[in-house]
Formats: C-alpha cells, sequence, structure tokens
C-alpha cells in the first residue's frame, strides 16, 4: 500500500512539472535588438538595433532617402509617451518601402473604456468608420491580452494598414502598422509584435 502511494506522489510531481514545462515564456529579442519600455502605459517591444533612438534628425529630410545616414532610415520617437512611433525606410535602388509602426493611447473618451468592456463591441463603436470590416471577437492574443486585428486594404485615400485593438487596465492601446503586406514590413512587425509585453 504505501508503495502504491509513493508511485502516485511521483507521478503527481511528474504531471505538474510537465504543466510548468509547458508554460508561456518571455518573449526573446532577435539577436542585438534593443528594448523599449513604456512606463506610462506599462508595456515593452523589442526594436532593431541600427534604429536611431528619438524623433527622426531635422537635416534628414535635406537628402534623397538613398544618400541619408543610417539615423534618417529608421528611428524610434518616444517623445510623447501616448503615441509611440517607429519609421523604417528600406532602400533596395531604387525602391523604396516606408513602414510605420505606432502605438497610441491618449487621454481622449475613445481610448479610455469603462471597466469591464468588451474589446470588440468598443472598437465597432468608436472605430468602425476608420475600418471596412471589424470581426465580431478577439481574433488573436497580445501580451497575454485578447486583441482584435483589423486589416484594411486601402485604396486611392488611404494606405493599406493593419491594426490591433486591445483594452488592459481600462485603456484602450492601438498599434498601427502601415503597408503591412509588404515583405520588408512584415517582417519588421512580426518581430516588433512578437516581442510586445506587458510590464
Amino acid at each position: 500500500m504505501k508503495h502504491r502511494l509513493s508511485v502516485l506522489g511521483l507521478l503527481s510531481i511528474l504531471g505538474v512539472l510537465m504543466l510548468v514545462g509547458c508554460g508561456e515564456t518571455a518573449p526573446q529579442a532577435p539577436e542585438g535588438w534593443l528594448t523599449y519600455v513604456n512606463e506610462t502605459h506599462g508595456y515593452s517591444f523589442y526594436y532593431p538595433p541600427d534604429c536611431h533612438f528619438g524623433p527622426m534628425p531635422s537635416y534628414c529630410k535635406q537628402s534623397p532617402p538613398q544618400e541619408r545616414p543610417p539615423e534618417c532610415l529608421c528611428f524610434l520617437d518616444t517623445q510623447d509617451p501616448n503615441q509611440v512611433t517607429l519609421q523604417k525606410l528600406t532602400v533596395e535602388g531604387d525602391n523604396i518601402t516606408a513602414g510605420m509602426f505606432e502605438i497610441s493611447c491618449h487621454d481622449t473618451p475613445a481610448y479610455n473604456p469603462p471597466s469591464g468592456t468588451d474589446v470588440t463591441e468598443w472598437v465597432k463603436r468608436h472605430w468602425l468608420e476608420m475600418h471596412a470590416d471589424i470581426p465580431d471577437e478577439p481574433n488573436m492574443e497580445l501580451g497575454g491580452v485578447p486583441a482584435v486585428k483589423v486589416d484594411d486594404a486601402g485604396g486611392a485615400m488611404a494606405p493599406a494598414a493593419e491594426t490591433i485593438y486591445l483594452i488592459r487596465n481600462d485603456k484602450l492601446l492601438r498599434i498601427h502598422m502601415l503597408e503591412a503586406e509588404n515583405e520588408n514590413n512584415r517582417e519588421l512587425y512580426d518581430q516588433l509584435i512578437s516581442g510586445f509585453a506587458f510590464k
């Protein structure tokens, strides 16, 4: 009897260890990437080491993209913690790809839902005119929080974009990515999103 109890106890411990081992691990930064932490809204993400930390220097627009120094091709502007923007130009000969990754969380009614608000209902109520099609329920998770991802094809008046909405601590975060279907941008955005986490 004692032997049977010992075996059962050992199996229980092994089961717990297996469950713990299967838990989520913290996202790993790509090699050499740096970490940005937004203390105001409690999130962080990794960004490429070749990105200039700060707004684009004023002298950057004085020359065409093909002739600009590295700090003019990628920069992370965090001056306003309510609107953090990473912009990157990829120059391949005469082809120039412009990418923009922006996280907004302003002190306006659209960003301040009441406690317990469903993210899809809130997005449909406040952001419907921005999108042709909004899912009826969360279609992804970001930083462990249910989120709504909306794809917009774009047109003559606006570029194609991908937008992610989520609510945490009664604040709405809006992550907006321009030209997400472009291969260069897609790779960058996927890496930025995969490293997004809450403190």
